[in-house]
């Protein structure tokens, strides 16, 4: 079974049938005009050259003239053209009436259609519609219930004013550890506070909520039991140049607030054996390129401390692509979750996914950033960002940032297997989503991708197990650019062209690892 490419409905456009309505009625009225003057020319046209009445013989000599042939013939043409116009004009009003009725009947119908296809699709994917909008959100409040944005403004402002904190009624199960937990607990209460009332998401689901708390309490219960890992490194995964580290403290509040030059310093602990290598790699002109990218780097890494179920390290890889006679452009590849415990040494853990979820910066997105511009990436260059899973959520978080937005172009956004359908994107920006029937990550967000011309979902049948596989994924990818299919063929050379991609580019590619410590 064939995947099935979602670019949005195909709207008829009922101003312009009205509007054609309109100008068939008017062309009607001068069908019926021209009528009349052919019918009058037809009439007049045998009498024309003969003088005035009274006709006397000479009339009649001249009727039996061949010149009177031809004019009597000419009569009839526009007698015939006088009749054909009429019905044309006929036909015109008929038209008309069809256009009229045509723009009324695609509004009732559009309306229709949209309640026949929510039932449809509740009807034919109830996994969607039950363990999707009912079973997360049952999770999501039983973790915590009932807290919505305002909520979070109102307990945040409560905290800003209040002499004590304790109005939270917060009572954490790691009390024995610490005596002042009291204290400690309520005062990032209040900063969690701050950061979810400021959350760029869209909707605000349960899920999130719970998302957002859970983020803040698990670094809690590091410092609280001297487990905290507060620095980031970052180096590239040969080994080669050197290691830059900073406090994750400079982007707890937000990524605007984070500059490499400001916050990073080099290791001093680790001296660089030699300049980073820099591998010719293949230009990604297709987006299936880019998913198949994403699982050669989770097959394949080579950094130390990534490869194994207990990695100490993630791994990412910035593509930069030779444009003949502009500015490079960029590729950001990005790779999935790593480790599924938060408050690991490897920052694509769990508790990147919670900050992910909650709209809360991440380790690695500061690393990207970092990253780029280390390899040179200048204010207005295009860059896109591909990833699956827990990468995807990268890619859709800093293309939905204005920090990252608002300084790159944005050639597009690709994920796979990524709940990125509430994320605040820019309409305008590219984005091409693939999701599973049977893979329950893209539908933690407990919604539809809204899809367009600009954002495209393709969506492939049930498989199982391998419901969430990158491999799949890269299949999927494949067998999507293979039906040939107009909207995602234009969605592609929209992004190719925004990167500057040619025949003559040429791209290189980098691979650089971050731990915590």
């Amino acid at each position: 079974m064939s995947v099935f490419i979602d670019s949005g409905p195909t709207r008829v456009d009922v101003q312009t049938l009205q509007s054609g309505a309109r100008m068939a009625v008017l062309a009607a009225e001068a069908l019926d005009s021209s009528r009349g003057h052919a019918s009058v020319a037809g009439w007049a046209a045998p009498l024309s050259g003969f003088g005035e009445p009274p006709y006397g013989p000479a009339f009649i000599v001249a009727a039996l003239s061949s010149e009177a042939v031809q004019m009597a013939q000419v009569s009839a043409r526009l007698q015939e053209l006088a009749g054909s116009l009429a019905a044309l004009r006929d036909d015109m009003e008929v038209f008309a009436s069809s256009l009229e009725f045509g723009a009324e009947a695609y509004e009732r119908a559009e309306l229709y259609a949209v309640g026949a296809a929510a039932g449809a699709a509740a009807e034919a994917m109830p996994w969607r519609a039950d363990r999707l909008q009912v079973k997360i959100n049952e999770a999501g409040e039983a973790i915590y219930s009932q807290l919505s944005r305002a909520d979070w403004r109102r307990r945040f402002v409560s905290a800003a004013t209040s002499e004590s904190p304790l109005v939270f009624n917060w009572r954490p199960a790691f009390v024995w550890a610490n005596p002042d937990y009291k204290r400690d607990v309520a005062m990032n209460y209040m900063v969690l506070a701050k950061d979810r009332w400021m959350l760029e998401r869209n909707a605000d689901t349960p899920i999130e909520r719970s998302a957002a708390l859970l983020s803040g309490v698990y670094p809690r219960i590091e410092q609280v039991l001297s487990m905290f890992k507060g620095t980031l490194k970052m180096q590239p995964s040969d080994g080669r140049g050197p290691a830059l580290v900073w406090s994750r403290e400079a982007y707890k509040y937000g990524l605007e607030g984070f500059d490499m030059r400001t916050h990073a310093s080099i290791d001093l602990d680790l001296e660089p054996r030699a300049e980073p290598e820099v591998v010719a790699a293949e230009t990604p002109i297709l987006a299936s390129a880019l998913v198949a990218r994403v699982d050669s780097l989770a097959k394949h890494p080579t950094g130390g401390g990534v490869r194994g179920p207990k990695s100490t390290h993630g791994e990412f890889e910035i593509l930069r692509h030779e444009n003949e006679g502009e500015r490079p452009s960029w590729s950001v590849i990005v790779r999935g979750t790593q480790e599924w415990l938060p408050g690991t040494a490897n920052p694509k853990d769990m508790q990147a996914n919670l900050l992910l979820m909650a709209g809360l910066p991440t380790d690695e997105e500061a690393a990207i950033m970092t990253a780029l511009e280390l390899e040179g990436a200048k204010p207005g260059d295009s860059v896109e960002v591909a990833g699956h899973s827990q990468g995807g959520l990268v890619a859709g978080a800093l293309a939905s940032k204005p920090v990252f937005a608002g300084k790159y172009e944005v050639a597009a956004v690709v994920t796979a297997g990524s709940p990125i359908a509430t994320m605040n994107i820019p309409a305008n920006t590219p984005v091409l989503s693939f999701e599973n029937a049977d893979d329950i990550v893209p539908a933690l967000e407990g919604e539809p991708v809204r899809t367009s011309k600009s954002h495209i979902a393709v969506y492939s049948p049930g498989r199982g197990d391998g419901a969430h596989s990158i491999i799949d994924y890269s299949k999927d990818a494949l067998e999507a650019e293979a039906l040939s299919n107009a909207d995602l063929e234009a969605w592609n050379r929209r992004r190719v062209e925004a990167l500057g991609i040619t025949e003559g580019t040429e791209t290189t590619s980098r691979r650089y690892t971050i731990t915590r410590r």
